[in-house]
């Protein structure tokens, strides 16, 4: 008899050492969600375009749309994952293709107010269980301009470089829609009539060097295009591409 309880006690024990593993499982579980943060550009319009790489995105087979703000993301072992831009539509979104007929989400397209400042992406199964979160952190829609000692000019894409001299000081200055002036962190002039000058590295600050200011006005203007990285002083960053004119013409 006494070795029957003892039976019974030892199996009662297990039980309960099972379900408090079963408990720590599940708690682990929900507190491992990978969570990612990306600086996100705005654009004149407003819809934002994020652009994820396969470390960012799931891949799978059969991807579609449930609604105006949650993409089905099926895993290649038929697994349910859906992907909810709370708050947001995502107008439109592009796949990639790897071997074997299996896609990856490439890119999102995603309609955003003008007071937003974050956007939140968010990964479930097919239970709700979250899986993994995109953090996007919107940059204040912004001018570019190019202050040519005193004088300032505004430059973008479609305008192209204005006239300046060697002797010149010329910085680049990036503003809200607001009035408020942005922090130039670093910048690359990238001339894509040269292959090894696309090599070059970041000048750090707002001033362009007095060697690209040669570069510039040796060669067409038409062949140089410019990289911004600019911040809010706390310490969030985002990078503007200005493309030459005649390669912007070509798009």
């Amino acid at each position: 008899m006494k070795r029957f309880l003892s039976l019974i006690t030892v199996f009662i024990l297990c039980l309960n050492v099972t379900a408090q593993t079963g408990k720590t499982k599940e708690g682990s579980a929900s507190t491992n969600v990978q969570k990612t943060t990306l600086h996100i550009l705005r654009s004149d319009n407003d819809t934002i375009h994020v652009n994820l790489s396969q470390r960012y995105s799931f891949s799978g087979i059969m991807f579609k749309r449930v609604s105006d703000n949650v993409l089905k993301l099926p895993s290649t072992k038929f697994e349910d994952r859906f992907l909810t831009c709370e708050g947001h539509n995502i107008t439109k979104y592009e796949l990639g293709w790897l071997n074997g007929n299996r896609s990856y989400l490439k890119s999102l397209d995603i309609a955003v107010r003008p007071t937003d400042q974050k956007v939140y992406l968010t990964a479930t199964n097919q239970n709700g269980a979250p899986l993994s979160q995109i953090e996007l952190i919107l940059s204040p829609k912004v001018n570019f301009f190019l202050q040519i000692n005193n004088d300032m000019v505004g430059i973008s894409s479609s305008t192209g470089w204005p006239d300046f001299k060697e002797e010149d000081v010329v910085n680049i200055v990036v503003i809200t829609e607001n009035g408020k002036k942005m922090e130039v962190e670093e910048h690359l002039i990238v001339d894509y009539g040269s292959m090894g000058n696309i090599m070059k590295s970041y000048t750090n600050g707002s001033q362009i060097k007095t060697a690209d200011i040669k570069e510039i006005i040796a060669r067409p203007r038409t062949n140089f295009g410019l990289s911004i990285v600019f911040g809010n002083g706390k310490g969030d960053k985002w990078k503007a591409y200005l493309l030459p004119v005649s390669r912007n013409e070509d798009q």
